[in-house]
């Protein structure tokens, strides 16, 4: 066994060891603990170093955190639960959905609380979903919210951590090369103030990547020895096997294949001993390509083919595609035209059925928009709705309020009106009573006087009688 792999098998095992004995020492302190925030915050922090070792253990601890945070009413906790579940959707399964829904959560509990340092860790992570969704503008966005959150907080830590998410915004642009590497270069001084080992590493390895991008490639190499030592110091052992895959890089662009082919086969072993596919096949295809332009066709094609397997065994189309088109070239250069032309033929089958897939995605994502922008829309229409027809049934109900009141004093107001009516009625009815009495009794007497003056006149002598008497008086 060669010195250089056993050299690297011991340092895969201390690194190991050292990330084991910390979460031995988190999973004893949960166990000691009685239910309540130092717990969740436990289980929080053991979800965080199981995400980072690649264990699926994280998520049963995301959701151990997540239910004794409910239990407690602990919203802190509970943001972070939701923080940590949005971190294993991202860098364990790489669902950026999902991984979106929990970030959401997490915003808004944050939010809530006015956790300005919790808030900026979380819009920084939001930022780096998108940022491998490809949704560069949004990714920015809440790159810019991290950062303007740390500033608050105080916290210089995360705002070296927003500085590094804008930079790899910018640098995806190639003419923002320049200001990516300043960003880098900004929180790479934050670190080093703070002697924080682990996000130097990070530093380095984007400033010996923006480097590489305006083609200066001995101050790139510089930054990426600086990144693989401290990687190896703290036992970072997926982001070695990256950082000694770039080194192989440089030395390629550099026309190095001898050490382009060292530091590739380091990364493979590497990559083999900690069981990282996705890494095998970059690592297959990456000596593949040196061995071709080596000319050692049949090496090139062996580990070409390595990576066409692992691309089938993790079923990915891109690196399927990525694969077809090495083997294309490479039989094309070994003059074996036929096979070449196969391969071409399935490389491009596959780059069409990945753009139809993005295609796809776009599309996927675009009607997901709209039907939220609808959603919402049709929210505000059914509130205006709703506005509407409570004022409708407001006014209704005053409009009918104020008819029965109407109806009321007009009903009271006949009621009073029919009884003054059957008083009156009455009233006369007694009057005409009155009168008739009145009638009767004044008929009564003026028939007794016109009765007396009968018997009167029966009685006494008439006029003529006297005056017949008189005038015979008078004769004699």
């Amino acid at each position: 066994m060669k010195k250089g792999t056993c050299l690297l098998l011991m340092l895969c095992a201390a690194a190991l060891y050292g990330r084991q004995v910390k979460v031995d020492s988190l999973l004893a302190r949960a166990g000691e603990l009685k239910d309540g925030e130092e717990r969740c915050n436990t289980y929080n922090l053991l979800a965080d170093e199981y995400c980072k070792k690649g264990d699926t253990a994280a998520y049963t601890w995301c959701l151990k955190a997540l239910e004794l945070a409910e239990k407690l009413d602990y919203k802190k906790g509970l943001a972070q639960a939701n923080q940590s579940l949005g971190f294993y959707y991202d860098i364990q399964k790489s669902n950026y959905d999902s991984a979106l829904i929990f970030y959401n959560k997490a915003i808004s509990l944050a939010a809530e609380l006015g956790d300005k340092a919790l808030l900026a860790s979380v819009y920084i992570g939001t930022g780096t979903v998108y940022y491998y969704k490809g949704s560069l503008d949004k990714s920015a966005e809440y790159y810019l919210s991290g950062l303007k959150n740390a500033e608050a907080a105080g916290d210089t830590r995360k705002q070296a951590s927003a500085l590094i998410g804008l930079g790899n915004v910018y640098s995806s642009y190639p003419d923002n090369t320049s200001k990516a590497l300043d960003h880098f270069l900004r929180a790479r001084d934050i670190y080093e103030k703070m002697g924080y080992k682990e996000g130097l590493v990070s530093a380095y390895a984007n400033i010996a990547g923006a480097y590489g991008q305006k083609q200066e490639y001995d101050k790139a190499l510089e930054f990426h020895f600086k990144a693989m030592t401290l990687e190896e110091e703290l036992g970072y052992l997926s982001g070695l096997g990256e950082t000694y895959s770039n080194i192989g890089v440089i030395y390629y662009y550099q026309l190095s294949f001898d050490k382009a082919l060292e530091y590739f086969l380091k990364s493979m072993k590497l990559r083999e001993s900690i069981n990282d596919e996705k890494g095998m096949g970059n690592a297959a295809l990456n000596i593949g390509a040196v061995y071709s332009e080596m000319k050692q066709y049949d090496r090139a094609i062996e580990y070409q083919q390595k990576a066409l397997q692992t691309a089938k065994k993790i079923n990915s189309f891109e690196k399927l595609q990525v694969a077809y088109e090495a083997l294309a070239g490479t039989y094309r250069k070994a003059g074996k035209h036929d096979e070449a032309y196969s391969f071409l033929e399935l490389s491009m089958a596959f780059r069409d059925s990945l753009l139809n897939e993005k295609a796809s995605e776009q599309i996927a994502e675009m009607q997901t928009r709209y039907d939220t922008e609808k959603k919402d829309k049709d929210n505000q229409l059914l509130r205006a709705e709703s506005e509407q027809k409570n004022l409708v049934i407001w006014f209704t109900g005053v409009v009918a309020a104020v008819m029965l009141l109407l109806v009321f004093f007009i009903l009271r107001s006949y009621r009073h009106k029919q009884k003054a009516n059957l008083a009156l009625s009455a009233l006369n009815r007694e009057i005409e009573l009155q009168k008739e009495i009145v009638e009767e009794k004044n008929k009564n007497i003026t028939d007794s006087i016109v009765y007396a003056q009968r018997i009167q006149q029966s009685l006494l002598p008439t006029e003529k009688y006297i005056e017949r008497c008189l005038h015979r008086h008078n004769k004699n």
